[in-house]
């Protein structure tokens, strides 16, 4: 009896200890990726994918502290992933991204990988994540993923692979694409092959006109009529370039500027071909652009000068006309004092 009665305190011991040996310690520095209430690991699923697919994902970083971080790259547990951050250092409110890839020609089923990222150096804590995704050996598909490269702004341009089922399915198809409501790609289905042993696909993405610009980061579905693994993902990558950047990139700054008396600064607009800025809109409280470039060429520098009539902060965005009926913005902050 004094046995029976101990193994129940023992075992109702074991029930009480259990949650708490289960719950995870949550890392304040995954706050910097989900900011209100972080889980103690941050998971990204790739789905179900052919192998020799090559995943990616794009994670933001914001530092939600009053005091800059540093940011560490990413340090993996398996060699199939591998990532960098895009800027080592955070001022607070800055964001930065995270750019993992997973390369699902290196295993064969179902695999998850940890991440850690290291912030510091005056307070130190370690993000963890996790990517996770189900490398399908009965799918092939070449080359790893739909890659645009880098594109310029407003061109259509079309990108495709062959896809191989191998499996034991002789009426394996793909019945529809979906590339989601808000994609920057249009996609087509073409059987190519359909015999025993041999069943392959070609899956064309084409960018559309008006795709904005900045990285592309999306995937495809296709949804086929395999019960036990019923959707492929396709990603789906690239740099959208738009015609125009501005160097230095970000607010042009000038001043503290004495009143009466003047700051300048040269900026750099960037295109993609010859243009000519035709007119500038948003100048005033002191701020104007200078001579306009006369001839087309591909970097056109344009002087901005900061001339105040009285003290204070100005901000404004000027915007450049250019021929190609399109604008550049420019934005400026400037400083006035007293004589």
């Amino acid at each position: 009896m004094r046995r029976l009665s101990g193994a129940i305190l023992l075992l109702a011991l074991m029930c009480t200890q259990a949650p708490a040996q289960e719950a995870m310690p949550v890392p304040w520095g995954n706050k910097f990726f989900v900011p209100k209430d972080p889980p103690a690991v941050i998971v990204h699923d790739f789905g179900t994918v052919p192998q020799g697919t090559l995943l990616n994902h794009r994670f933001t970083i914001t530092n939600i502290y009053a005091v800059p971080m540093q940011v560490s790259d990413p340090r993996v547990s398996c060699g199939c992933t591998s990532g960098s951050v895009s800027k080592r250092v955070l001022q607070p409110r800055e964001s930065c991204y995270l750019d993992l890839t997973m390369d699902a020609r290196k295993f064969s089923g179902n695999r998850a990988v940890t991440i850690w990222v290291d912030f510091g150096p005056q307070y130190r804590s370690t993000a963890v994540l996790r990517v996770q995704a189900n490398s399908r050996a009965d799918i092939a598909m070449n080359p790893g993923r739909l890659d645009f490269g880098v594109v310029a702004q407003g061109r259509q341009t079309a990108q495709s692979i062959e896809l191989q089922y191998l499996g034991g399915m002789p009426d394996w198809q793909i019945l529809r694409a979906d590339a989601g409501e808000r994609s920057p790609v249009e996609v087509a289905v073409q059987s190519t092959t359909h015999q025993r042993g041999r069943i392959a696909y070609v899956v064309t993405a084409t960018l559309k006109a008006d795709a904005p610009s900045g990285s592309l980061h999306g995937q495809i579905q296709l949804l086929t009529n395999d019960p036990s693994n019923p959707v492929v993902a396709v990603n789906v990558g690239g740099i959208i370039q738009a015609p125009f950047r501005v160097e230095p990139a970000g607010p042009v700054r000038l001043g503290p500027a004495k009143i009466g008396e003047a700051a300048a600064t040269n900026v750099m607009i960037i295109g993609t071909r010859p243009f000519k800025i035709e007119k500038v809109e948003g100048e005033g409280d002191g701020l104007v652009v200078e001579q306009l470039p006369p001839a087309p060429r591909d970097r056109q520098i344009v002087k901005v000068k900061f001339q105040p009539k009285q003290p204070g902060d100005v901000k404004r965005v000027l915007k450049l006309y250019t021929d190609a009926a399109n604008f550049v913005s420019v934005s400026v902050e400037a400083n006035a004092v007293g004589q």
